[in-house]
């Protein structure tokens, strides 16, 4: 072992995943059923920013979806479910 200690695991990789606050409300407002041009419309920015947003929290989190971010940001506690409107 190192002296930085063991290897992160793959979940504890994605719970650190550092995500910005854009790309978690993004992520709020997918679980809730907007669509890109909606977020684009509540952010004042483009669908294709939006996107971009969307994609870089998929990322960070490891996820297969855009579904499978909400539920991995759910899973680690960057989204509350009861702060979802």
């Amino acid at each position: 072992m190192s002296a930085q200690g063991p290897p992160k695991s793959n979940l504890e990789e994605r719970s650190n995943s550092n995500l910005s606050p854009s790309e978690i409300r993004c992520l709020a407002l997918i679980a809730i059923g907007y669509s890109e041009v909606e977020i684009g419309q509540e952010f004042g920015r483009s669908a294709n920013t939006i996107s971009i947003l969307i994609h870089s929290a998929m990322e960070k989190l490891h996820a297969k979806s855009r579904s499978h971010a909400v539920m991995l940001s759910l899973k680690f506690g960057l989204l509350n479910i009861d702060d979802l409107r």
